[in-house]
């Protein structure tokens, strides 16, 4: 009986830490100012950044650890779910930052399209400058036109969903886009 009832909550415990694996592709940080490439397979969980790649070791359950050889500092990720990773230092449990799945990595967005909306991202830019009032909201349309000139569409979807609730919040017609070269009006009406 008690050999039983060990192996029972053996098997329950398990599926309740079962192994969830994160989709591979972009993923966005929660204020939208960082995009890195993710890559699972073999239980390794791999950060590609523009100027480094971090191959993160299955720790236990979900959590995943890499120490950079360069400063000796350690960090760990956490699959929340298969479109969502929190990130922290073993030392700072509780300030954890989260990046969400915004698309892809096999299906980027094409060399015109990344021309295109990058002089947009950079003409938003420019407008944070001249218009240092409204930074914020011209922020907003620049972090936009810079998603859409890397993500594809679906991804593109994803991130918008995350970032028009805030444009809105901060405009006083909800429904009408103030960088509609960035977003198409009825994209932007879709979100709230």
């Amino acid at each position: 009986m008690k050999f039983t009832l060990v192996f029972l909550s053996f098997l329950l415990s398990s599926a309740l830490i079962a192994q969830k694996i994160p989709s591979s592709g972009y993923y966005t940080s929660s204020d939208g100012n960082y995009t890195i490439t993710v890559l699972f397979k073999d239980k390794v969980l791999t950060i590609v950044e523009p100027n480094k790649t971090s191959p993160y070791a299955l720790v236990a359950g979900n959590e995943y650890h890499f120490t950079n050889p360069t400063n000796g500092i350690e960090y760990l990720i956490e699959v929340v779910d298969e479109t969502t990773l929190a990130m922290y230092k073993p030392t700072n449990r509780a300030n954890k930052y989260k990046f969400y799945f915004t698309g892809s990595a096999n299906k980027p967005a094409d060399n015109e399209k990344f021309r295109k909306f990058s002089q947009i991202a950079k003409s938003y830019l420019e407008k944070m400058k001249e218009d240092p009032k409204d930074a914020q909201l011209w922020s907003f349309c620049a972090a936009a036109a810079n998603a859409r000139s890397s993500f594809n569409e679906e991804g593109f979807q994803e991130y918008l969903s995350k970032i028009i609730p805030s444009m809105k919040a901060i405009l006083e017609d909800k429904n009408v886009c103030p960088c509609k070269d960035a977003i198409d009006q009825d994209m932007f009406r879709r979100y709230y």
